[in-house]
């Protein structure tokens, strides 16, 4: 029979909690990275994909399927870049539709103050 104290199980218990814990930071973390390579790699395929249509079919007579097609990836690709863009910052963003409720309440609140 071994002969275990508590605090060597503690010990012990502690050590699982803090290497279950390292494999679910370095997991998330193992996973941020994967999709920001994926999120690179879609855009570049998008990207490549909106140059070759421009150079083989610019000044070709499209039909309205494939003009759509072109616009609906068009408008994917700059909806990306746009929130690439904004996510590159790093500061926290108020949401637009909060925004300018806001500037909208303090407008109103100027208005009253300034008429009394």
């Amino acid at each position: 029979m071994v002969n275990t104290s508590k605090k060597e199980v503690d010990m012990s218990q502690h050590e699982e909690e803090m290497k279950r814990r390292m494999i679910e930071a370095l997991r998330a973390r193992s996973r941020q990275k994967y999709l920001k390579t994926r999120q690179e790699k879609i855009m570049a395929q998008l990207r490549d994909s909106l140059l070759d249509e421009k150079f083989l079919f610019e000044g070709e007579k499209l039909s309205k399927r494939e003009e759509r097609e072109i616009a609906h990836k068009r408008k994917v690709y700059e909806i990306a870049v746009k929130m690439d863009t904004k996510d590159s910052d790093n500061y926290y963003r108020i949401p637009e539709d909060l925004r300018t409720k806001v500037a909208l309440e303090r407008d109103k609140a100027l208005q009253v103050t300034f008429r009394l």
